[in-house]
């Protein structure tokens, strides 16, 4: 690498980037960075090597259709370096360096307050309603032969139905169609199998690679008829329970009248898509035509000897040059605008390359994501001034609490901030109402598992709204039978207890017991479901799930439908905490009845755990996830996030019960670089977020020397840019990434991990720094935690240690708690263990207990 290049490109650094950069030692090998705004509809990524992604459909997964990037020609450029503005700004900047010449590469997304948000619009205007967003890929599908335009994009729906309602007159009957082209499965590998449901019409069961081949538009007809006279017509597109790829697809939806005669080929061939009464481009759906447009900004300086600057766009999408205007278009809208303008451009091996002339010292380009673009000719904006937008959004107008948790440890009060900011990105508006969703490529959509936790961290940093909303979009998935169900055809039981545990903790953090006794009807309807599922066990006193739950998914790196535990862990915690939520609000009589069904469905648990214990090569017992096993376990430690859970927050067992003592060891057995290892879905990689379950865990069993040392491993497999991806292999080791990029339930978890080893209740006991890291307490240390909800009441803290590290002073107001009896217990022991002693030379103890609201306390050395 030519040094000179290189110093160049650290004086033209801004200062801010020199001082924001952190050590990730364990960064995997690549990741993604949103640079949208809160609750945006368009989430736009740069990747670790700098280029904005685009485009992510239903396989291959997590990868884009369409890359830009900015290069230079023959320079085989390589990044060493990627950052932040702050770790609250998603401005991100690469540095990639040649032999002779680097650029640096800053990326950003457009503020503009009118372009973030969806249109209100009745859902009807358009004549056709599809449920739970609007996920889907442009240019994903490559048809093998001249086709409808819609069959090159899709909707899509992960683990879940796509579901569209059509405006018909009441009572009408329609001919409908639909079509498909699936671009990624394969024949004779693993299947996509899909159930298809048009209101008044037969079921059809699919498999687009026995009846086609991959890229093959196909149709299915069918006589549909609005049979309850609502003036809808409904068309669901499930996954069969037989299939091996649980995510759903479909291209396109044609409505004609009852009568008509359909020749497949000619609708194929786009022939008779004018004839429609309604005809749905899926993954373009009408109302998303007419959202406003987004646009990202990449602006590469160069630097260096000779060097012709170009930039790269590979993309399904049916792309043109217009000459004349110098900018690339897609159906004939501008999509990727630069200054200066290029010089020239050609299409070869599939992809556009810009080329400008030689030697230019900056290159700004805009790409435009949407349908109304306002930047003509003389209209392309001041982009320095566009990116001081950005960042008064980010300063300013953000609705996110960036002082609430001020840290000693930079590195992680970083992380926190990003993690809030990461969490919101990929939020959503869907039916008017903001959405949690664990990523913004594969698992766009509404999880259960990761919607409490986002809930959770979401009422860590005072967002009750938001906690909220989230449980109102649990309602709309609640059945009548009382039953959540999210993942479909996947036998997910624990989504119901997600729900349960959900709803009591907000309102015990909030202290709103009206609210809860508004949704009490909910809760009621999910224990009913959780009693409901017991009884169909007692069916067969031959089985081993008898007295308990039935088969299911357990998730997290075990398949398919078995007897398991992960189930009967969250139902367990699902009934005390529905428990404790009676008993909250008084309703005495229930808590009783709810105490029995417990204590009866710990009984049959305690002899199935019997049955079921084993013990690995080093003596320690554990309970294998699936039920019955026979044979070895090669990685007992596999799919045991829900015995983490157990412990905590579901406090249902602790050490005195072996195979949580036992597996807990397992865990600390299987560390490599900090993490478990073989914890998850990926053979022989390492699950980040993972670290917080175990660290929560052990925080609750007293060992939280433990739980510190699994913040800093997660910690440490951050990426650059602040995010973490779901699994990783270890660093050094090549392999694949699993899992969504970024993934925002880690996001979630390190600000729940984060605010319970320095908060945590127990009962009416509010612990103060249980969990505080001893390298935190050095010399002109700070720390503030404002006005944090707690079961207790909300409690701001303040420490901080003198410049000559002699003295530390603590403040704790509490005076707001609603519970009376709440006592404060301040841990001292990482205090203790720097040598500090209470005034007058007495020893600190190891916990000071006091039942007053506003302490403060001034510790020597």
């Amino acid at each position: 690498m030519n040094k000179k290049v290189f110093l160049l490109f650290l004086i033209i650094l801004p200062l801010s980037t020199l001082a924001f950069e952190y050590s990730f030692p364990y960064s995997p090998e690549a990741w993604r960075t949103p640079l949208c705004f809160v609750d945006d509809w368009h989430k736009s990524l740069v990747d670790h090597q700098g280029n904005l992604t685009y485009d992510f459909g239903p396989g291959p997964y997590a990868k884009p259709k369409t890359v830009i990037s900015v290069d230079l020609k023959n320079a085989d450029l390589k990044v060493t370096r990627q950052s932040l503005n702050a770790a609250h700004i998603p401005i991100v900047e690469t540095i990639m360096l040649g032999e002779k010449a680097g650029l640096k590469a800053e990326t950003f997304s457009l503020y503009d307050s009118s372009r973030i948000y969806p249109p209100e619009f009745d859902p009807f205007y358009y004549g056709i309603e599809r449920y739970n967003g609007y996920v889907g890929a442009v240019a994903w599908a490559d048809p093998d032969r001249s086709a409808d335009p819609a069959f090159r994009n899709v909707a899509w729906g992960t683990g879940r139905p796509i579901r569209y309602d059509i405006k018909v007159e009441p009572g009408a009957g329609k001919k409908v169609a639909l079509g498909f082209c699936d671009s990624y499965r394969e024949k004779d590998k693993i299947s996509r199998i899909m159930k298809l449901e048009v209101e008044g019409a037969g079921v059809q069961m699919i498999d687009l690679l026995k009846s086609g081949e991959q890229n093959e538009p196909q149709v299915f007809l069918f006589s549909a008829k609005d049979t309850d006279s609502d003036g809808k017509l409904g068309i669901v597109v499930s996954a069969a329970e037989i299939t091996q790829d649980p995510n759903t697809l479909i291209n396109a939806i044609w409505v004609f009248p009852p009568g008509l005669q359909i020749d497949r080929d000619k609708l194929i061939a786009g022939e008779l898509s004018s004839k429609a009464e309604v005809y749905i481009d899926c993954g373009l759906e009408p109302p998303l035509r007419h959202y406003p447009g987004r646009y990202e900004a990449m602006v590469a300086e160069f630097n260096g000897e000779a060097y012709n600057p170009l930039i790269r766009i590979k993309s399904g999408r049916l792309l043109d040059y217009n000459a004349d205007d110098k900018i690339l278009t897609w159906q004939k809208r501008p999509f990727l605008v630069t200054r200066p303008a290029a010089e020239s451009a050609r299409f070869e091996n599939g992809e556009w390359i810009l080329l400008f002339a030689a030697n230019i010292p900056k290159l700004e380009a805009i790409v435009c994501s949407g349908f109304d673009f306002d930047y003509g000719d003389g209209q392309f904006p001041d982009l320095n001034m566009e990116r001081e937008k950005a960042i008064d959004y980010w300063n300013h107008k953000a609705p996110l609490p960036w002082s609430k948790y001020r840290l000693p440890d930079k590195r992680i009060e970083a992380l926190i901030q990003a993690s809030m900011r990461t969490l919101y990105q990929v939020r959503e508006i869907v039916h008017g109402y903001p959405q949690f969703q664990p990523g913004p490529t594969v698992y766009r959509g509404f999880w259960a598992s990761d919607g409490i936790w986002d809930a959770d961290a979401a009422l860590a940093i005072g967002d009750f709204r938001g906690a909220d909303y989230t449980i109102d979009r649990f309602i709309d998935y609640q059945k009548e039978n009382g039953r959540v169900e999210i993942m479909s055809p996947s036998l997910l039981h624990r989504e119901t207890p997600h729900f349960i545990w959900l709803l009591y903790r907000y309102a015990v953090l909030s202290g709103d017991k009206a609210w809860l006794q508004e949704r009490w009807p909910h809760m009621e309807k999910a224990v009913a479901h959780i009693q409901e599922l017991r009884q169909r066990t007692f069916t067969n006193a031959d089985v081993p799930y008898y007295g308990l739950i039935p088969p299911g998914l357990t998730d997290g790196g075990i398949g398919g439908v078995n007897p398991e535990y992960g189930g009967v862990f969250w139902s367990l915690i699902g009934l005390k905490t529905a428990i404790e939520a009676a008993r909250y609000i008084d309703k005495s009589v229930l808590a009783e009845q709810w105490q029995r069904e417990y204590d009866t469905f710990l009984q049959y648990f305690r002899a199935a755990a019997e049955r079921d214990m084993r013990q690995n090569d080093r003596g320690n017992v554990y309970l294998p996830m699936k039920m019955n096993v026979r044979g070895d376990i090669p990685d007992p430690q596999r799919g045991q996030a829900q015995m983490g859970h157990l412990v905590f927050p579901g406090n249902v067992f602790g050490l005195e019960q072996p195979f949580v003592r036992g597996m807990l060891e397992i865990f600390d057995q299987n560390l490599v670089q900090g993490l478990v290892i073989d914890s998850g879905w990926l053979k022989g990689g390492v699950w980040p977020f993972f670290a917080a379950h175990r660290g929560l865990a052990e925080l609750w069993v007293g060992r939280p020397g433990r739980s510190v040392d699994a913040l800093f491993a997660f910690a440490d497999h951050a990426t650059p840019t602040l995010n973490w991806v779901e699994e990783q292999m270890p660093a050094g080791e090549k392999g694949r990434i699993g899992g969504d990029q970024p993934q925002t339930n880690a996001s979630a978890q390190i600000i729940r991990l984060v605010r319970h080893l320095l908060l945590l209740e127990r009962g009416c006991n509010l612990e103060v720094f249980n969990g505080l890291p001893r390298t935190w307490l050095y010399p002109g240390a700070q720390l503030q935690l404002n006005e944090i909800a707690t079961e207790l009441g909300p409690v701001s803290v303040e420490m901080s240690i003198e410049k000559d590290g002699q003295t530390a002073r603590l403040n704790i107001d509490a005076t707001d708690l609603y519970e009376r009896n709440a006592q404060i217990e301040i841990c001292m022991q990482a205090f203790k263990a720097q040598g500090f002693m209470l005034a007058e030379a007495v020893e600190l103890p190891d916990v000071l207990k006091t039942n007053r609201k506003k302490i403060t306390l001034t510790l020597v050395k």
